[in-house]
């Protein structure tokens, strides 16, 4: 059967960390995802756990009724549209402390339905991918189209 590829263009895009997102189809998004899933505590949360010192804490999981408050208003915002730039830019470090602090933000939702997780998978960075599902945040919900964050992926 006929091939697929070739033409311009580059290959994936990097994350600031190296990480890369495939170029494949559906089974390398899941593929990626599930390598996103298996690390359960990125580099940049360990370095800025690190940096904190004794007095560092490891992230808190809110409580499930906070998480739903949050999770289930679908409204465009001014910390959804934070959340948009810290992902967009690739701002890690920027991320990790904003999530320590207040760890509801990982599960704002604008009002299409996605959330940071989506424009994490969007950005196709993997490390900000990790971050968030160590700070609990689902890659297996939906967006008001019926879209899973994965499914955002070429």
């Amino acid at each position: 059967p006929g091939g697929g590829g070739g033409g311009g263009g580059g290959g994936p895009s990097p994350s600031p960390r190296g990480d890369v997102a495939p170029k494949g189809g559906p089974i390398d998004a899941i593929h990626w995802a599930r390598q996103a899933q298996e690390k359960t505590e990125p580099p940049a949360l360990q370095s800025t756990l690190r940096e904190k010192g004794s007095g560092a804490k490891a992230p808190r999981r809110p409580a499930q009724e906070e998480i739903d408050a949050v999770y289930n208003k679908w409204e465009d915002t001014k910390d959804s549209t934070l959340m948009w730039q810290i992902i967009n830019g690739g701002r890690t470090d920027d991320l990790d402390a904003l999530l320590l602090s207040d760890p509801l933000k990982g599960f704002l939702r604008s009002s299409d339905g996605r959330g940071p997780m989506w424009w994490a998978f969007e950005a196709k960075n993997q490390e900000i991918v990790s971050i968030l599902m160590n700070h609990g945040v689902s890659h297996s919900d939906k967006d008001k189209d019926g879209l899973k964050p994965a499914d955002l992926l070429p």
